[in-house]
């Protein structure tokens, strides 16, 4: 157990690790050199693509609660939504927007289990959302020598995934492995309590013919964003085709996804260095790509999430 401890403190350093590595071996005068030449021409429209997303996403999450008949206003939820960007940018593998089943839970007053089911559906619409759009990238890649590990893994991701969804959105099935877990792992104390939140994560959950509508979106949402960090590539003089960056970087961002770093960086850009090289880019330019998309589209929206942290107590 003491292991174990350490090894999951470590995580979070080997993404940090890696990402200091490339720095230093694309040299952090040519990073800089990189972010000073930028066209601000092209930051026009990256800012004007980054606020689609957050409206599209809070438009997603919105339908859901809908369906589970917690009806909340848009601008309630828009602003949980940008405190949950707030946390999840703060930790490894975007796990802080779950902060959101707190105030979820404080708002509605409605059960845990209830509040957290929506949200977790909300974020596996976005997961698959990316794993549509990354199949598409790995096609279009494929012909450019793409390694077979990185396709390897993104299928076995989707795998995972599936498997996991199915587990999760069928009350039958996921109950059998429940039942272990009952048993074996919550304390006596709080049996009552994990079958009480069980019972209610399933009181109104949705058909799964409801994440149709909210899968689109978030296409259409992740599609803002990939085009916002497009014109912030044009600004560094980066000359790759549309359709190759918007489908080639969802695979990064499923790397990103992995929880050993925090807010994705270093694993993210190996992996775009490693998509992106083909068109002759340089490692440099992909990390002051990284550092400008995270300001615009994470630390401006950040700065507002953790004004209104503050602000909803």
């Amino acid at each position: 157990m003491k292991t174990w401890k350490r090894i999951k403190r470590a995580l979070p350093i080997i993404g940090i690790a890696l990402l200091a590595y490339i720095i230093i071996n694309s040299g952090p005068e040519r990073i800089l050199d990189a972010i000073y030449s930028v066209n601000p021409l092209y930051f026009l429209p990256a800012t004007i693509f980054v606020i689609p997303y957050f409206i599209l996403q809070t438009y997603k999450w919105k339908y859901i609660l809908d369906k589970q008949k917690m009806g909340l206003g848009f601008l309630y939820l828009f602003r949980l939504y940008l405190i949950g960007t707030f946390y999840s940018t703060l930790t490894p593998g975007r796990l802080g927007t779950f902060i959101r089943i707190g105030y979820l839970k404080e708002k509605t007053g409605r059960r845990l289990g209830e509040c957290s089911s929506n949200v977790i559906l909300d974020k596996a619409t976005d997961i698959l959302a990316i794993f549509v759009m990354a199949i598409v990238g790995i096609a279009l890649f494929a012909g450019y020598m793409l390694d077979m590990m990185l396709i390897t893994i993104t299928f076995v991701f989707l795998l995972l995934f599936i498997v996991g969804v199915l587990f999760f959105t069928k009350r039958e099935v996921s109950a059998r492995l429940m039942r272990v877990f009952y048993k074996f792992v919550v304390p006596g104390s709080r049996k009552a309590d994990a079958k009480d939140a069980f019972n209610h994560f399933y009181s109104n959950m949705p058909k799964m013919k409801t994440f149709v509508l909210p899968t689109i979106t978030a296409i259409l949402a992740w599609l803002c964003i990939y085009t916002s960090t497009y014109f912030i590539m044009l600004s560094l003089g980066m000359n790759i085709p549309y359709h190759m960056f918007v489908t080639g970087f969802p695979i990064a961002t499923l790397v990103g996804l992995i929880p050993i770093t925090i807010s994705g960086w270093g694993t993210r850009e190996a992996t775009l260095i490693g998509l992106l090289s083909v068109f002759g880019v340089l490692a440099s330019e992909i990390i002051a790509m990284s550092i400008l998309t995270f300001v615009l589209s994470s630390v401006i929206p950040s700065i507002i999430g953790a004004a209104l942290s503050f602000k909803e107590n």
